[in-house]
């Protein structure tokens, strides 16, 4: 077997192991021993994995792109799949716990070279580091958004913002948005990709320390006795290394609180290192103080609408789809709904019948809507 498809495999038993480990983790049967098991076979691949990495790149002779180092930004993408070349030469197999200097330099170059504007929404996502934990899959029928996408990969670059903040109505498309982002660009992170829901505040700390065990970035073995707060202690302590990583914190709402979201997220962000930071929010103003900036969504080109409504429900006519699209604002999230419900009555109930039925009544009320 040529050290590629090794790689592969490798890489293919690495992630069924980490599904294994956190399958285990959620059944209260699971043994202390069949954790210790799976997290010995974990650090094994992974091991493994590492050497078969540098054996390989050893024999390979070096190509210009192995040539290229950077100084400064890249701002579009290179042509052909050469970007998987890039990913492959400086991503590491795992996200190393205490990373070298050379370590740091390859990770900022690899952020370097994020393309903007985007490549082509790919058939298949390239696989990101700490992948196994992101609780969310690409969603395929995500549409539009490239100029969006372009200027968030411009400004998480290293000599541009920290933290961005997608703000907008509800509806409007920001989870999927960074959802999105995270899939499309989770590669380009070599000290991995964090996903934190802030819509209950309390389980916050918990999300954090989850990515600091075994499947994440293994600063501790299960049958250590840590408090949460030293375990949230040492995934901020990895935060703060120069390394660059992408932390979403999703949701980050004032709503029945007594303090309000920009406190919280002051206790949360790191205040050094080289993390970069995006966020989602219904708030349009942020004080200087979090040094964030801001982009607001609206909804999707007519276009995009259209396209989205016929791939949802393919027996709409590029007219009945663009009024659908016109009634709901362009809003994703309720295109996505309404698309599905012509789809599922589309025996029984007309384009017509629909929307006389939306303004006739509340939105929310519709049961196209209802959650």
């Amino acid at each position: 077997m040529t050290e590629p498809n090794e790689i592969e495999r490798l890489r293919q038993q690495l992630e069924d192991a980490q599904r294994r480990l956190a399958e285990c983790q959620s059944r209260p049967d699971c043994s202390a021993q069949t954790r210790a098991s799976i997290e010995r076979e974990i650090k094994d691949l992974n091991d493994e994995l590492r050497q078969t990495e540098l054996g390989l790149k050893e024999q390979t002779p070096p190509s210009r792109e192995q040539n290229l180092r950077i100084e400064g930004k890249v701002d579009v993408a290179i042509s052909g799949d050469h970007h998987g070349d890039i990913i492959f030469r400086l991503l590491p197999a795992r996200v190393p716990s205490t990373p070298s200097l050379e370590e740091i330099s390859k990770g900022k170059e690899l952020l370097c070279h994020m393309p903007v504007p985007p490549e082509p929404t790919p058939s298949k996502m390239r696989p990101f580091l700490l992948a196994g934990l992101f609780p969310i899959r690409h969603n395929p029928l995500f549409v539009g958004r490239d100029a969006i996408l372009a200027a968030l990969a411009q400004r998480l670059k290293p000599e541009g913002a920290r933290s961005m903040v997608l703000t907008g109505a509800e509806g409007v498309g920001k989870t999927s948005l960074a959802v999105e982002f995270a899939h499309r660009y989770g590669a380009y992170f070599a000290g991995g990709v964090f996903w934190i829901s802030c819509d209950k505040p309390s389980e916050i700390a918990n999300q954090v320390s989850r990515y600091g065990g075994p499947g994440g970035l293994e600063l501790w073995y299960s049958d250590e006795e840590l408090a949460l707060t030293e375990q949230v202690a040492r995934v901020r302590r990895q935060w703060e290394s120069e390394l660059p990583r992408l932390l979403i914190f999703d949701q980050c709402e004032d709503e029945n609180e007594q303090l309000s979201i920009e406190w919280r997220l002051q206790e949360w962000l790191p205040h050094m290192g080289g993390c970069r930071v995006l966020m989602t929010s219904r708030r349009q103003d942020w004080s200087p103080a979090l040094g964030v900036e801001t982009i607001a969504l609206g909804g999707l080109d007519r276009s995009d609408s259209i396209r989205l409504l016929q791939t949802l429900a393919s027996n709409l006519s590029d007219q009945e789809a663009d009024r659908v699209a016109r009634a709901l604002g362009d809003l994703p999230g309720l295109l996505t709904r309404a698309g599905g419900y012509l789809h599922r009555y589309r025996h029984i109930t007309t384009v017509d019948q629909f929307l006389s039925e939306l303004s006739s009544s509340d939105l929310r009320q519709h049961r196209a809507f209802r959650t």
